[in-house]
């Protein structure tokens, strides 16, 4: 974060988005965790609030997907390679150089809001 002035606004505002991303990924499969497993009186209660924390899933959702547009649109990255030591940054940061960055977490993280939000409409 400290280096993001450097790219300029979109390296800020992506690495911001990036941290909202994460954050409330986690947040709302803690959340769907605890709506799964609380006790209800009847079936249509526990499918209803389910389906409010199921929705909340599209909230992380719709942050990858603005992530991935700012990446396709590119930024530079300035002195990324020498002063981060990131083999995988070079002069400019752009959709090919997230997937290489990312880690397998972050990538499983993004079907697992999917299947998620696909769930809204069954219950």
């Amino acid at each position: 974060m400290g280096y993001a002035p450097l790219g300029g606004f979109l390296l800020g505002l992506f690495l911001v988005l990036l941290l909202l991303t994460i954050l409330s990924s986690f947040g709302v499969g803690v959340l769907n965790l605890v709506s799964v497993y609380k006790k209800h009186n009847d079936q249509e209660s526990y499918l209803a609030n389910l389906k409010k924390a199921l929705k909340l899933n599209l909230i992380p959702l719709s942050l990858w997907v603005i992530l991935i547009i700012i990446a396709m649109i590119g930024m530079p990255t300035p002195f990324a390679g020498t002063l981060l030591a990131v083999k995988g940054l070079g002069d400019g940061f752009n959709v090919i150089n997230f997937f290489a960055v990312s880690s397998y977490g972050m990538w499983l993280c993004l079907p697992c809001l999917i299947i998620n939000s696909v769930k809204i409409s069954d219950l």
